[in-house]
């Protein structure tokens, strides 16, 4: 299976769409009939989950500059991802790993909604994502192992980024104070962005509000 998106993965890259779409696909076949024969290999449903989120990017045309990309094909792979990944989380409860990678796949969902404007529908799938992380992925974070945070601090840039469309508040604040909660275990620079941007967020929505001591 590794192998198979390994050549999915150049077949992309050399503009061969058709033989790696069957690639991809041929990969989750084969990782869904292990999961379905083993139950203690929480590693093939990361696998299988992360094979499912890149024949969705495949969809996305995002992969090659020459992909086109397919919107109801792009829609029903993130949805079929979302479901494999409940299905693995369910199959694997204590797993932190597969726990992240459904968090990650409903983050990647929420794509086209956040494109399209649709907050409503974009703030409840990056909520989810986010309680999933905070409940059963950051107990098992090892010390100074900043890459999982680095993620989880896009997913709630984002979601300071609805709160902020929704006009609410509330949760852009309680948003700010946990990006304060771990700001200083985020050492790499894309993670301090992130977490710049939610506190500019609220920065700049309590200055609009006459709040400037809160802005400070």
């Amino acid at each position: 299976a590794d192998t198979l998106k390994a050549r999915a993965g150049h077949l992309t890259s050399v503009g061969q769409f058709a033989e790696s779409k069957r690639s991809y696909e041929e990969a989750v076949t084969i990782l869904d009939s292990m999961i379905t024969r083993l139950d203690d290999r929480p590693a093939y449903a990361v696998a299988l989950i992360q094979v499912r989120s890149a024949l969705a990017s495949f969809h996305s045309g995002t992969t090659h500059a020459l992909a086109k990309r397919n919107e109801a094909a792009y829609v029903k792979a993130l949805d079929e991802t979302v479901e494999s990944a409940r299905h693995c989380s369910a199959r694997f409860p204590r797993s932190a790993d597969v726990a992240f990678e459904l968090g990650k796949s409903l983050y990647e969902r929420s794509h086209p909604d956040h494109e399209a404007n649709r907050w409503e529908e974009t703030g409840i799938r990056i909520a989810e994502a986010c309680q999933i992380f905070e409940a059963r992925v950051a107990p098992d974070l090892a010390p100074h192992d900043d890459s999982r945070l680095i993620e989880y601090a896009g997913w709630l840039q984002r979601f300071a980024e609805v709160a902020k469309n929704r006009q609410d508040k509330n949760q852009l604040r309680k948003l700010a104070d946990t990006a304060l909660s771990f700001a200083a275990q985020v050492t790499e620079a894309e993670g301090s962005q992130s977490l710049g941007g939610i506190l500019g967020t609220w920065g700049s929505v309590c200055t609009a509000d006459g709040d400037n001591q809160l802005a400070i």
